[in-house]
């Protein structure tokens, strides 16, 4: 057991202190903090067309009224003709002008080079004073008009959901609550994937590299196979559990930092409480862990796997684009699941285990799958970790010691004819 945490240490002290590591780690922050600056500047682009300076032109006094009583935070300017409007963007005290005309129309105007103002305040202001004055000329009430646009015919969803005793009950759906399981759906299948991507590579060269040295011998004179390959497994579990670690230390950093600042007051203003809404989702969070680490496992054993059937670490990447492809697969049937978790795609994806911990959160938080099928779910992913982990591990002893040019169909065939051999030997 003691060489076993020697492989895992070295394994973890090596990988942690390199330069690949710290992107793995930084590297999604940079990606967010750009998404966020990029939804920032977005942000800022919108609020620059709710400030600017408007002409209006040919509005009469009343009109003009119309308009200044509307909710437009933009400079009014109002010009007597067009030739004057033209002269003022010209002359740049104007960001664009109003042509109104008699027919409850207007035309906007402004420069080809210029971002356009939000006029819709002005736009619906108008549009509702001309409604009430068609009004006044067919002798209808406005009041009454007023009341028939004001009336809008509503639909609620309603879940009816079957309990154990065969009762049906309804169950009205709430958006924050729908919102919040469908982001913690989301979050789960893209940090699977996120973890996925980065580790698969890792474990895959940690196992191909001491083999294409040709010093495997010699390891393994003085450590079994098995405690081996376990030992990498240990070291790659643990540089995950420190990049986990990491965001936890960098998060509450953040939050600290942030509401210190008064950066969280956007928070208050929310119709509903975040921490009520995940703590009510404790549930949903438990099971979305569960498939996320059975995944995380699932394809770590996997990864393994493969990369002890190649001789080289060149062949790394070819070996492990069938896993990637397998992840990517995953990733785009929850993505679709989103938007259709009642499909048949969706429904079969969620049962497969190299697919579940990417689709079946996202079923769960719709509520289209019973609690049975979950826990079918569930455990099929476990017992595909521990099917692969035993093949893993009963290939690995012979795989590591098997080099061959030949292609990995043909290291699988020494390989198993190798543990057939050891089978009959023990009998």
């Amino acid at each position: 057991m003691d060489k076993l945490w020697i492989v895992a240490k070295e394994t973890y002290r090596k990988n942690v202190k390199s330069w690949s590591f710290l992107w793995m780690v930084f590297g999604p922050l940079v990606m967010m903090g750009v998404i966020f600056a990029i939804g920032y500047f977005m942000g800022n682009m919108e609020n620059g067309a709710n400030e600017g300076n408007l002409g209006i032109v040919n509005a009469s006094s009343q009109i003009q009224e119309v308009i200044n009583q509307s909710d437009t935070p933009l400079m009014l300017e109002y010009l007597e003709s067009q030739d004057q409007a033209n002269q003022a963007i010209k002359a740049g005290d104007i960001d664009g002008y109003l042509l109104l005309d008699d027919q409850s129309s207007a035309r906007y105007y402004k420069k080809a080079d210029v971002d356009s103002l939000n006029i819709k305040a002005i736009q619906d202001s108008l549009t509702s004073y001309y409604k009430i004055e068609s009004a006044q000329k067919l002798g209808l009430d406005p009041n009454k008009v007023a009341q028939l646009e004001g009336q809008v015919f509503t639909i609620e969803d309603v879940n009816l959901k079957q309990g154990d005793n065969g009762t049906v009950k309804e169950e009205s759906q709430d958006m924050a609550m729908n919102f919040a399981k469908t982001g913690i759906a989301y979050v789960v299948s893209f940090v699977v994937f996120l973890f996925i991507m980065n580790y698969v590579g890792i474990i895959s060269q940690e196992i191909a590299a001491e083999k294409g040295s040709r010093i495997m011998e010699i390891i393994l004179s003085s450590i079994t196979a098995t405690h081996h390959f376990m030992g990498k497994l240990l070291g790659i579990v643990m540089i995950i559990l420190t990049q986990i670690a990491a965001y936890i230390v960098l998060g509450v950093v953040i939050w600290f930092v942030a509401k210190s600042q008064n950066w969280l007051s956007f928070l208050d203003q929310l119709p509903f409480n975040v921490v009520d809404l995940l703590s009510q989702n404790k549930g949903l969070l438990g099971l979305a862990a569960v498939f996320a680490i059975t995944g995380v496992f699932t394809y770590t054993f996997l990864a393994g796997f493969l990369g002890s059937l190649v001789s080289k670490t060149e062949d790394v990447t070819k070996l492990i684009t069938p896993i990637t492809l397998l992840a990517v697969a995953g990733f785009y049937i929850g993505m679709f699941a989103l938007s259709n978790t009642t499909n048949p795609i969706v429904r079969i994806g969620s049962m497969f285990p190299l697919f579940t911990p990417f689709v079946m959160p996202f079923r769960i938080a719709a509520d289209t799958v019973g609690m049975g099928e979950v826990w079918l779910s569930v455990t099929i992913s476990v017992v595909t970790v521990i099917v692969i982990a035993y093949i893993s591990v009963l290939f690995y002893k012979n795989n590591v010691l098997i080099y061959s040019d030949k292609g990995i169909w043909n290291s699988l065939k020494r390989s198993y004819a190798l543990s057939q051999s050891e089978k009959k030997t023990d009998k």
